[in-house]
């Protein structure tokens, strides 16, 4: 679980997003990813 969240940490990153920003919403971020 840790692993894919970095994943999708990573990703926000990369497209720019903040990176507080992501943590907060990282749990959605995920399901959403899962969905794609």
């Amino acid at each position: 679980l840790a692993n894919k969240t970095a994943r999708i940490a990573w990703k926000l990153m990369t497209t720019g997003e903040d990176y507080d920003s992501a943590r907060l919403d990282a749990r959605a971020d995920v399901l959403g990813a899962a969905a794609a």
